[in-house]
């Protein structure tokens, strides 16, 4: 099928336009030289709005017939462009149709390609299977036409070996935050990812410990300094505390009693006017200290 055009364009549409161009350009140019240099006065305002109402009806005549022209010209350019478009019209009915089936079979062939590489993952992923599932590893680019599967599978071994390889190294640090280093690294599968999660988990440990450490001492050396206990008959005294370096006052009397840390000794003290409270306290504090005791009841 071809296009044969029986009208000769060169024939049948003029090739130019020929009307009185020159004559009306000259006249034109003579006639419109006054008004470059017009100055419209109060006195030539009447004559001037006349210039230009006869300006504005010459132009709307050009422009007018200049359409006119126009339309006759594109009248045949427009019967022959509707029926071009009405052929290009029932062309373009089984091009769509038959693009429509060249997808399918590419969808099919597609199909057939992404599966024989995810045939080729199982067989190849092992005990990674539920940590780098197939979804991880497809890479879209493998389904084109151009792309070999050969390629696709080096890609696959390569990313099981360096899968497996990463987490075999962060396993081999034994770190006490390994289950959070290897959640980052099965997220992002960027061993750097996982390492700066490494170095930022391992910084707060330290400034933990370093914090715990602080508290400790803290209570050590308040447990560690020197204090009085009163001793005046009233319940709810806690000898048990009692430690070498703490003073005991019995009564409010200026009678004190340092506890060394020296070599045990036995030493005898009578209580008068004691109490069952009393009584009881000092029972404790003996039994702390595996202080041997006679008579005291």
């Amino acid at each position: 099928m071809e296009l044969i055009m029986t009208t000769d364009l060169e024939k049948s549409l003029p090739q130019k336009i020929d009307f009185n161009y020159d004559a009306i350009k000259s006249e034109l140019s003579e006639k419109l030289e006054r008004y470059n240099n017009l100055v419209v006065t109060k006195d030539s305002i009447s004559a001037a709005k006349k210039d230009k109402a006869a300006l504005n009806k010459l132009k709307t005549a050009l422009e007018d017939r200049r359409k006119e022209v126009k339309k006759d010209c594109l009248r045949p350019y427009e019967d022959f462009e509707k029926k071009i478009k009405e052929l290009v019209g029932m062309i373009d009915a089984p091009v769509l149709a038959i693009d429509g089936q060249i997808k399918a079979f590419d969808e099919i062939k597609k199909a057939e390609k992404r599966a024989d590489i995810q045939g080729f993952y199982a067989d190849s992923i092992g005990d990674l299977a539920a940590l780098l599932p197939f979804d991880r590893v497809f890479d879209q680019r493998w389904l084109n036409t151009t792309y070999k599967i050969d390629d696709a599978q080096k890609e696959i071994t390569d990313r099981i070996f360096k899968t497996r390889n990463d987490i075999g190294i962060i396993k081999a640090m034994n770190l006490s935050m390994e289950q959070q280093v290897l959640d980052v690294y099965l997220r992002t599968f960027d061993m750097s990812a996982a390492l700066a999660e490494k170095t930022r988990l391992e910084a707060a440990q330290k400034r933990m410990e370093e914090y715990d450490a602080a508290q400790q001492k803290a209570v050590q050396e308040a447990a560690q300094e020197p204090k009085t206990v009163v001793i005046d008959g009233t319940p709810g005294h806690d000898f048990c505390d009692l430690k070498p370096g703490d003073r005991v006052v019995f009564g409010g009397s200026p009678v004190t009693a340092d506890i060394p840390q020296e070599e045990p000794k036995t030493i005898k003290v009578i209580f008068y006017d004691t109490t069952e409270a009393f009584r009881h306290d000092m029972r404790a504090l003996t039994e702390k200290y595996g202080v041997r005791y006679g008579g005291l009841k």
